[in-house]
């Protein structure tokens, strides 16, 4: 392990890997699935525009509620600057894409979402809230991490590599997937190379989640943030230009 706390860690490398950062909540609706829609419209109508229907929605309804595949997924999609804000009958999700404007205006704009949305009183029961970060490296990530792969102690970097990893820390749970050989989009922009894909979550919140939910936000980020850098190895992350707090 490089770093024993958070506050140890880089504050930014260069270039930034971050292509998608996005935060989910998952919750059960007190009101009719296609109400759904103008609740969320006229609430967010000044802050969002575009509001466009997803593909989903072209399925019909009881099929969307018999599939318990559809149960998590947005109906609606609508941006502002860096930012998309989905919604579904039980599911918000808040991404930054294209250009990671900082956690300091991405946590800013996801406690402005979900007060807007608690305010709706549309919601009387928490599923889960998690926070997924993927990033994109050019290099073989295999060949810059702490973690090693072996067969009969020899290394399987160069093999096309796919790994994925579930674990506890205290009531977080996180989702880790690396790989060496990924293709994958975002937004307009297409990559290719290794991935660091990291999902730190909570379930089972009370509603007065939205009453405290500052701490438990920072915490998951703070969790996803230790681990990303705790991967990388010394050596890799100094050629990252790493910067560090005063």
């Amino acid at each position: 392990m490089n770093f024993k706390s958070y506050s140890e860690l880089p504050i930014r490398i260069t270039p930034c890997p971050i292509i998608e950062a996005t935060v989910e909540l998952r919750f059960e609706s007190n009101i009719p699935y296609d109400a759904i829609y103008g609740y969320i419209y006229n609430e967010f109508k000044n802050d969002y525009s575009n509001f466009e229907s997803l593909p989903i929605t072209k399925i019909p309804e009881e099929l969307r509620r018999q599939d318990g595949n559809l149960r998590f997924k947005p109906y609606y999609k609508a941006d502002k600057d860096n930012f998309i804000f989905r919604i579904g009958p039980n599911v918000l999700t808040l991404s930054n894409t294209k250009e990671y404007t900082g956690w300091k205006s991405f946590s800013y704009e996801i406690r402005q979402v979900l007060a807007k949305f608690e305010n709706l009183k549309i919601t009387d029961k928490l599923f889960r809230l998690g926070i997924r970060y993927i990033n994109a490296l050019e290099e073989n990530i295999f060949d810059n991490i702490t973690l090693e792969l072996l067969y009969h102690k020899n290394k399987l970097n160069n093999n096309k590599n796919y790994i994925r990893t579930q674990f506890h820390e205290a009531d977080y749970n996180i989702a880790l997937m690396l790989s060496n050989h990924a293709e994958l989009t975002s937004g307009q922009d297409k990559y290719s190379g290794s991935v660091v894909d990291i999902d730190v979550s909570i379930g089972n919140l009370d509603i007065s989640f939205f009453d405290n939910m500052g701490p438990v936000i920072e915490e998951a980020h703070n969790r996803e943030k230790f681990l990303f850098f705790n991967l990388l190895n010394m050596n890799f992350l100094n050629t990252l230009s790493p910067e560090y707090g005063g």
